[in-house]
C-alpha cells in the first residue's frame, strides 16, 4: 500500500475540521455527534478516528486553528515594562481582533447544551 503523503494528510485533516464546524455551527457542539460528521465527510468512522480520536479532539483542534495567531500577537506587544493596566489593554485590543475574524467560529464554539433543544443563548 502505497504511503500516505503529510500534504495528503493535511488536506485530509481540513476536509474533516472544515465539516466539524459546519455540523457544530448548524446544530451546536453537544447535538452533534461523531457519526453527524462522518457523513458530512463522507469518509468511513475508522478513517475519522486515524485523525481524530473523539469529538472533543475535534473541538480543540477547531479551537486551535481559529487561535488565529492570537498568542504570537500578545507575546509580540508584552514587555515587562508594561503597568497592568497597559497589559489588560494589550489582552482586550489583540483578543477584539481575533474575534471580529473569526464570529462564525465563536459563535459555534460557545454553543451551550441547550442548543439542540433550540435554546440558542451563548
Amino acid at each position: 500500500m502505497p504511503k500516505t503523503s503529510d500534504a495528503a494528510k493535511e488536506a485530509r485533516r481540513t476536509q474533516i475540521l472544515d465539516a466539524a464546524v459546519r455540523c457544530f455551527a448548524r446544530t451546536g457542539y453537544y447535538a452533534t455527534t461523531i457519526e453527524d460528521v462522518v457523513r458530512e465527510t463522507d469518509l468511513s468512522r475508522g478513517a475519522l478516528y486515524l485523525y481524530f480520536p473523539s469529538k472533543e479532539a475535534l473541538y480543540l483542534a477547531i479551537s486551535d486553528r481559529w487561535n488565529c495567531g492570537m498568542e504570537a500577537a500578545i507575546k509580540a506587544r508584552l514587555t515587562p515594562d508594561l503597568t497592568p493596566a497597559a497589559t489588560l489593554r494589550v489582552l482586550i485590543e489583540v483578543n477584539a481582533g481575533g474575534a471580529s475574524q473569526a464570529t462564525t467560529g465563536a459563535q459555534c464554539l460557545r454553543t451551550q447544551p441547550t442548543a439542540a433543544s433550540g435554546d440558542r443563548r451563548w
